[in-house]
């Protein structure tokens, strides 16, 4: 069969997010080293948001050290590995490199660079595949020890280990099921083939979904900014795929600078991209626990709540400031590509959703605020109807007093004036109380109406 392919890499990413970001703690494991890329023709402010150490940092990136592959039980990165998949059929790689890269929003990717050995279109899908079951078991991996001896090596093991070692570690997940077997992957491959192929674009459908040879893809808009060269993507991965023309001077461009381009300069833009969806996906989260807590209607929980909003107010600004962008580069078939990606990663939907919640929070915790403004007026109401109660009884009881000794004094007068003035008192009294039960009544039926006003918007 004709040597279809030229050269492939195949990255492999699974997303996870940590409780806080440090730095320094990973740093300190001493296994890994800083990772920086070869940037070219992107914007001075977006070259400095991974491993920068400037004030633009926003992530860094690291890549384990060749050394420290036998903590993990990892051949060198030139060993090949004979990898058997779950239906038995035979295939070889090379695990190039490990990447560990971090967020200061808490995102963060593991990222295994792998190299399929495969001349054919057929094998590579097929192995891409399968590589990208990692974390099943059926799928096996060897490595050569000797002329007529290997040894299985256990991925699941090694990625569980380097998580263990990262610490507190939480994993994106199709289900609530936090286990690294259920955790999301996504893929980045680019692929340059000898020539030009008519499949072309059934070959991206099915490497930009991670699709093996048997699916049946139907034609979708790729991104084709060159004549030999084509980007497709979607949620579960990215992909480029170009061919050599036969003509020196597009095909040396191709190798030596295309290449290099897709493998730094866009795969960093990937990656920028990422940190977008899964940051905002870990913020629509957030604001779906604050609401789980104020359905309950447990008014303890409210200050909290306020205070979690505001928080997520503070960070979701700060990531729009710091993570978000428009025109990464001067050139403009490098910001169709982002443009692209975002697209594929569905962040403008992600964004909405996210402001949509976030608009209805906010709305509810104003609605708990009135209400419990309302149910602490109606607490007050009573204490100061209560008050008001007492007030008009001493008072009362002091004008019966002072009008009782005042009785007193004209009681000993008999003549038909002095009655009088022994009666006019009495008669004030009466009028004085009536008044009073009066004045209390219309209070109490003030507040009365008042409270049940409050009760009928608050149901």
């Amino acid at each position: 069969m004709t040597k279809e392919i030229y050269t492939s890499h195949s990255k492999q990413l699974i997303p996870f997010y940590l409780s806080n970001t440090n730095y320094s703690d990973i740093e300190k494991l001493g296994i890994f080293e800083i990772n920086k890329y070869s940037l070219t023709h992107l914007n001075p402010n977006i070259c400095q948001k991974l491993s920068s150490k400037t004030s633009s940092e926003i992530g860094r990136s690291y890549a384990l050290k060749l050394e420290a592959r036998k903590l993990f039980d990892l051949p060198s990165n030139n060993s090949t590995i004979e990898f058997i998949t779950r239906n038995n059929n035979t295939f070889y790689v090379k695990l190039r490199n490990v990447y560990l890269h971090i967020f200061e929003t808490n995102v963060g990717f593991l990222e295994f660079e792998w190299e399929i050995l495969a001349d054919n279109m057929l094998d590579y899908l097929n192995a891409n595949y399968f590589l990208n079951e990692l974390k099943s078991n059926e799928n096996k991996f060897y490595v050569k020890t000797g002329i007529n001896e290997k040894k299985e090596l256990n991925f699941i093991q090694t990625t569980q280990k380097i998580f263990d070692l990262i610490k507190n570690v939480e994993y994106f997940t199709n289900n609530s099921n936090n286990k690294l077997s259920n955790t999301l992957t996504l893929t980045y491959t680019t692929i340059m083939l000898n020539s030009k192929n008519e499949n072309i674009n059934d070959y991206l459908n099915k490497l930009k979904n991670n699709f093996k040879e048997s699916y049946l893809t139907v034609e979708s808009n790729n991104y084709h900014p060159f004549e030999n060269l084509y980007w497709a993507g979607s949620l579960r991965g990215c992909v480029n795929i170009s061919y050599l023309t036969g003509k020196q001077g597009p095909d040396t461009f191709l190798k030596n600078t295309i290449e290099s381009y897709a493998n730094n300069s866009y795969f960093y833009l990937y990656l920028l991209v990422l940190n977008q969806r899964f940051t905002i996906q870990k913020q629509i989260e957030k604001l779906s626990n604050i609401d789980k807590n104020l359905i309950k209607h447990d008014e303890n929980v409210l200050d909290d709540e306020i205070n979690n909003i505001n928080e997520l107010l503070i960070e979701s600004n700060l990531f729009s400031t710091r993570c978000e962008f428009n025109l990464p580069s001067e050139i403009d078939h490098i910001n169709a590509f982002y443009n692209e990606i975002r697209k594929n990663q569905k962040i403008d939907i992600l964004t909405t959703d996210f402001n949509n919640k976030l608009k209805s929070t906010k709305d509810l915790l104003d609605n708990y605020k009135i209400i419990k403004t309302e149910k602490l007026n109606r607490k007050r109401n009573k204490f100061t109807l209560f008050a008001y109660i007492l007030t008009e009884i001493l008072g009362t009881i002091a004008i019966f007093k002072t009008t009782y000794e005042i009785i007193q004094i004209f009681s000993s007068l008999t003549n038909a004036t002095n009655i009088l003035l022994k009666v006019i008192p009495a008669i004030i009294t009466v009028i004085f109380f009536i008044s009073v039960a009066i004045q209390i009544w219309i209070k109490i039926k003030a507040l009365l109406k008042t409270n049940k006003k409050s009760n009928t918007k608050n149901k």
